[in-house]
């Protein structure tokens, strides 16, 4: 056999050749086990996207593809992302507690600057639509360098433009799993992946330098082109075979190793970079076929239906074409060309006889032509559970708003069941691994200088800051300063109090450094847990709908309080109860709160007022709490104790004023415990004060108008903004 002339210049031992045949094999079983896989979710695709292959120019025939899939794809993800889909998590141990509250909010900062939620997308469309969805977690640098002009010189630094946690969608056609794994964690677990990369070589070179080409092999890998070059590695049909290399990442749990070939070169094995020591991929699955790894999508579901919906509207659509525009029946004895018989405006065709040139009439289009097509729709919802009424469609005739949300309400719950297995397979582990890797690369410090002058002031002072914090480190000549990575916050701080940590709440944004003290658990871990309650709500119409029949039947039932029901009814429906109330005869207008502390407050100083002597009217439009006021303080011992004759008879002309009023405008004081003349428990007022007879009067008649009645001119200076417009107001 001739060898392949890659040799000539690599030239790899023998481990490192078994290696790079481990992998290849292993490559090529896992292409042979998924094949029949690869073209179901090619027609998955097309289904979705509506493929319609080109039409020649000569080809009248209808071509409309009806979105079915699209529709039910995209109501399903609609609803699914806007759940809430982060995981919770929770300590193995009360002394963790503070750590567990530090660690969410680790791994909200590291899920926000890493664009968590956009790649969750990715992965659950990819669910969705061919079934299986992969997400990558793992931990990203991203250097670039960049050139910046300095004093006149061009110089050139490097950056980092991601240096984080990271979850990545991986395209599904790039992922080989264990052709006998079911997932990717338990006893069935995969035991070893490959993904694959196709990358230009000028960004394969970029890559592999440095700790990524630890033994200097990237300088013998070439790009694709003459097949007989290599021993393993076959350049696939259809590539760039002059610029583009098939970069191979192999996993392999139970060996614990992680090797990367590049068209038959390989250029790193090591062990996995992870403490974990899993796999780091996680698999969502749309509609989950047990004991295999890969999961059915939406259009495998609906691929007959989608089918046979297309052919009978194409076919409708082709007889409306043939209605508007029909052939023409002509003798074969006319000299009329294709183009003469074209229908236009104001066209005429000379023929020697009218009767021998007539279009071909057709009769109408069966009913059960358009009834065929709505079994078909009600087939497709009965497989997805997406009625397409709540895919975005407004209301019909038939169809009230109240009605279609129930609809709703109904269909999505065939998504929690979705929702479900997100949430206690995939996203559990997502949780884990994230949580895992910022329990590995949060803990290590970034080193940072400190510069100056060695020997002066401040060199020293910055010195002996970092000693005394415990964040010194020196190495040979030079010292640096260990920094952690600061976490901003927002809405909440963490503060520490007697060496314990907790949140409090602050305004904008805070931000934390987080020391590996505050999140490295005692247990050794933490645990990803996810509240077992349904996350899809009541929709608002369906919670009206349902108060709606509460009202109707319990609003003839003497045993429930209607005005009960009637405000559990308007609060629902987002209605102030109070401004629908029916005012009973003499009830007053509920003041505002502002109004209320007024009357109370002008109620202390007309006391005060009072006891020095002052002859006080009965304040108009009193309520019954202002007048309690000048009730309580009667009772009160100062009272007693200090006040005259004349005193008892001001307060008493002044309550039994406001209580008479108060009685008129209602038929009652208004007051509870008082009679209609203002006397707690049906004693008069005067005998409160000692005996003090009432003024004349009928009882119930108002020595006042009711409510009307001028404000004492020596008071008003005293009231301040508490103005006898404002208390009429």
């Amino acid at each position: 056999m001739t060898e392949a002339g890659i040799r000539a210049n690599y030239k790899p031992d023998e481990k490192e050749y078994n290696e790079i045949r481990q992998v290849y094999e292993r490559f090529q079983e896992m292409k042979t086990a998924r094949a029949k896989y690869e073209k179901k979710w090619e027609k998955a695709e097309k289904n979705y996207m509506g493929y319609r292959p080109t039409k020649e120019n000569d080809d009248w025939s209808s071509d409309i593809f009806i979105p079915i899939t699209a529709s039910i794809v995209e109501a399903e993800l609609a609803e699914i992302v806007t759940q809430s889909l982060k995981p919770m998590v929770v300590e193995r141990g009360s002394e963790d507690t503070p750590k567990a509250m530090v660690m969410r909010h680790l791994y909200d900062f590291s899920w926000d600057i890493g664009k968590g939620d956009v790649e969750m997308f990715d992965i659950l469309k990819s669910a969705l639509i061919k079934g299986t969805g992969i997400g990558q977690e793992y931990y990203l640098k991203q250097p670039r360098k960049i050139r910046t002009m300095r004093d006149g010189k061009i110089t050139e630094e490097e950056v980092m433009e991601y240096d984080d946690c990271y979850l990545e969608a991986v395209k599904l056609e790039d992922f080989y799993p264990d052709d006998k794994g079911r997932g990717f964690f338990g006893p069935n677990g995969c035991r070893d992946c490959i993904r694959r990369y196709v990358m230009h070589i000028d960004d394969f070179k970029n890559y592999f330098t440095g700790q990524w080409d630890p033994q200097g092999r990237a300088k013998f890998v070439q790009p694709g082109g003459d097949t007989n070059y290599w021993e393993f590695y076959k350049p696939p049909e259809g590539e760039r075979k002059d610029k583009d290399v098939e970069v191979l990442w192999y996993y392999n749990k139970p060996e614990d190793k992680l090797v990367i070939i590049a068209n038959d070169v390989r250029v790193v094995s090591i062990p996995l970079p992870y403490k974990h020591k899993q796999l780091p991929f996680a698999r969502a699955v749309d509609i989950k076929d047990i004991h295999q790894f890969y999961g059915r999508g939406e259009p495998d579901l609906l691929e007959s239906i989608q089918e046979e919906a297309n052919t009978l509207r194409r076919q409708v659509l082709d007889r409306n074409h043939l209605d508007i525009d029909k052939p023409m029946l002509v003798s074969d004895k006319l000299t009329l060309d294709e183009e003469d018989t074209i229908a236009a405006p104001h066209k005429m065709m000379p023929v020697s006889d009218i009767t021998q040139v007539k279009p071909m009439e057709y009769g109408d289009i069966a009913a059960s032509a358009f009834k065929s097509i709505e079994m078909l729709n009600e087939d497709a919802i009965s497989i997805t559970g997406m009625d397409v009424r709540m895919q975005s469609l407004s209301p019909t005739a038939r169809t009230t708003a109240t009605e279609a949300a129930i609809l709703k309400e109904a269909t999505l719950r065939r998504l929690q069941l979705k929702i479900w297995m997100l949430k206690r397979d995939f996203l559990v582990d997502i949780g884990r691994l994230r949580v895992s890797n910022i329990l590995q690369f949060y803990s290590q410090p970034k080193m940072e200088k400190i510069v100056g002058e060695r020997g002066s002031e401040y060199y020293k002072q910055q010195v002996d800051k970092a000693r005394s914090e415990g964040n010194l480190v020196t190495a040979g000549k030079e010292n640096y300063k260990k920094k952690y990575r600061n976490i901003r916050l927002k809405d909440t701080a963490i503060e520490m109090s007697n060496g314990m940590m907790s949140e409090v709440p602050a305004k904008g944004y805070t931000f934390f450094e987080a020391k590996p003290e505050f999140f490295l658990p005692t247990h050794g871990g933490f645990d990803i847990r996810y509240e077992a309650t349904s996350d899809i709500p009541l929709s608002k119409p369906l919670m009206i709908q349902q108060k709606s029949e509460m009202y109707d039947r319990l609003a003839n039932n003497p045993t429930v309080d209607p005005w009960v029901l009637a405000k559990r009814y308007l609060e629902t429906n987002d209605e102030v109860p109070d401004d629908f109330r029916l005012k009973q005869q003499g009830e007053e207008e509920s003041p505002d709160s502002d109004m209320l502390q007024k009357l109370v407050d002008l109620a202390g100083k007309e006391n005060e007022m009072l006891m020095a002597g002052q002859e006080i009217p009965p304040t108009p439009y009193s309520t019954p709490a202002h007048t309690e006021i000048h009730i309580e303080f009667m009772r009160g011992e100062d009272f007693k104790k200090f006040a005259d004759e004349k005193t008892v008879q001001n307060f008493t002309n002044h309550v039994t004023g406001e209580t008479m009023a108060q009685g008129a405008r209602g038929g009652r004081s208004g007051v509870p415990g008082m009679d209609a003349m203002g006397a707690p428990g049906g004693v008069n007022p005067a005998q409160m004060g000692g005996g003090v007879p009432t003024p004349p009067g009928q009882p119930g008649q108002s020595p006042v108008i009711q409510g009307g009645a001028q404000v004492a001119s020596a008071i008003r200076p005293q009231m301040g903004p508490a103005t006898g417009r404002e208390m009429r107001r």
